[in-house]
């Protein structure tokens, strides 16, 4: 579904276009939630781009040039309650590539849950986290 599809139907069903929510306007919602791309209140996907991305191998650099295959997070855990997005990132034209994310919560150096957001990858067998996360949360790699 392309953009002017996804916010015609949005306003259609008269959700929230923040975090879609048939219960209330944007003017009213809670979420902490905001657009990924321009930070602003509405959701990511929702998100209209002025241009495509043309220059699609720095839009990768950017998602995380620290990230290290050999730190991983061994002590996720999942929250049924956690609210799952899907971004976006635009190539030329309509082509894209959809990452799930969710957030998760991990318990910090004193034992206090955290949220923090996580790309969800089915395939994978590990998680993954950057170096900067890692030291934030003082979590041991595993090898």
């Amino acid at each position: 579904m392309n953009l002017s599809d996804r916010t015609d139907l949005v306003k259609k069903l008269r959700v929230c276009t923040n975090c879609l929510s048939e219960f209330h306007a944007v003017s009213k919602c809670n979420s902490k939630n905001l657009c990924f791309v321009c930070k602003q209140k509405h959701h990511t996907l929702l998100h209209k781009y002025s241009t495509p991305s043309t220059n699609y191998k720095t839009d990768l650099e950017t998602l995380g040039p620290d990230l290290n295959s050999s730190q991983i997070l061994s002590h996720l855990e999942p929250d049924s309650s956690s609210e799952n997005a899907r971004v976006s990132f635009h190539i030329n034209g309509n082509n894209s590539i959809l990452i799930n994310t969710a957030i998760v919560y991990v318990r910090d150096s004193e034992g206090i849950r955290q949220p923090l957001r996580a790309i969800l990858d089915c395939a994978s067998e590990s998680s993954f986290i950057s170096s900067s996360q890692q030291k934030l949360w003082d979590c041991r790699k595993k090898r």
